[in-house]
């Protein structure tokens, strides 16, 4: 019985070891004051692509933007990439690309750089005080050159070949640096401007080297946040307890946003669920939920949306999604007010629920308090 018992507990706590370790978010995580990432894992979107071409890379491959050249307007192929920070403090940036196309060095070799919720991001010349700011960060100075929205222009000089060189500024070239208050998880963000220009690493670096190319990633290790949500743009998934009086949840894909953005999910966004059964109707807000789990990843940031709805009765219930964006519009009684977020405004789904199998204290089996008018 003593053995039974003991190997029953050892398959309980290998299960929990290894759920923790495969479900482990988000994917990298800084060590020893050092963050490293292979471009390729960056999970791109629009016409990035993953190449072997041209020798040199580490890891599998290296990514570039082969789509038209966005100068001057960080929207194209925006992608995104949460990270966590153990330790405090200020961070250098430097990732290794190449110039892919020509023989000059000051021609497809940049790339737009952001990230939105750390404590502070700027560009600063070496041995001196002297800062630069995100052209749009409503900071200054802002560096020379093209720049908007809080992203950096940030480029590779003096060389066609892979180069570690990442500076700001145009011919005034300041490195780049990041700040975090407090540990975390934060997001880093690239957007396309040269095609061509090839990006094979991403580092961040409070103490030591981060550019030896024997590094390996760091890739997260730690449990703190054992329930990682990622949901494709437009994606409605319905959880919870399929029953009557249960909590359901409405978790969607929506656009990335984070606490301090602008514009701001909490005023600048109105999210709406409409449940219809029969002749019943209900009106639900939303709201903007970061990561899925910010309770637990004490993420700030994120592309996850969700709605909570608690059917008063069984049956097929009808969903309709209303996702609008303007100035303010969260404080507007008209749930059709601002501009149309798509693809999520107009979504439709439904789901069946049953009866509750909850008995006694428990409220799910009584139904919501209400007043009928009378004294208790």
């Amino acid at each position: 019985m003593k053995k039974n018992f003991i190997f029953s507990l050892l398959l309980i706590v290998l299960f929990k070891v290894n759920n923790s370790v495969a479900q482990c978010s988000p994917l990298y995580e800084e060590s020893n004051g050092k963050l490293i990432i292979e471009a390729e894992n960056l999970g791109t979107t629009g016409s990035w692509s993953k190449l072997t071409t041209t020798s040199g890379f580490t890891g599998s491959s290296y990514i570039s933007w082969q789509g038209a050249d966005s100068f001057n307007n960080p929207n194209q192929g925006v992608t995104n990439l949460q990270f966590r920070i153990t330790t405090p403090g200020k961070y250098l940036f430097q990732w290794r690309t190449k110039v892919g196309e020509g023989t000059s060095p000051t021609d497809f070799n940049d790339t737009w750089l952001k990230f939105p919720d750390a404590s502070s991001f700027y560009g600063q010349k070496d041995n001196t005080t002297a800062k630069v700011y995100p052209t749009g960060s409503g900071l200054s100075p802002n560096p020379n050159g093209a720049g908007a929205n809080g992203f950096f222009k940030v480029y590779s000089t003096g060389t066609t070949n892979w180069t570690w060189a990442s500076k700001v500024s145009d011919n005034d070239a300041h490195d780049v640096y990041v700040e975090f208050n407090s540990a975390g998880v934060y997001t880093l963000q690239i957007a396309a401007r040269s095609k061509n220009h090839l990006i094979d690493r991403i580092t961040l670096s409070r103490t030591g080297d981060a550019t030896a190319l024997t590094l390996q990633e760091t890739k997260c290790s730690s449990t703190s946040n054992p329930n990682p949500v990622n949901i494709p743009d437009g994606q409605v998934n319905v959880l919870g307890e399929l029953k009557k009086w249960h909590k359901v949840t409405l978790a969607m894909g929506g656009p990335f946003s984070s606490e301090t953005a602008n514009p701001n999910p909490a005023m600048d966004y109105k999210l709406t669920g409409i449940f219809t059964n029969g002749s019943q109707t209900f009106t639900v807000p939303g709201y903007f939920a970061a990561d899925g789990d910010a309770g637990n990843s004490s993420a700030t940031s994120g592309n996850v949306w969700k709605i909570h709805f608690t059917p008063p009765s069984t049956g097929t219930w009808n969903y309709t999604i209303r996702l609008r964006s303007g100035s303010k519009v969260a404080i507007n009684s008209n749930i059709t007010a601002g501009t149309a977020v798509t693809p999520l405004d107009g979504k439709t789904g439904s789901f069946t629920i049953a009866e509750t199998n909850k008995t006694g204290r428990d409220l799910r089996a009584k139904g919501r308090l209400q007043y009928v008018g009378e004294h208790h």
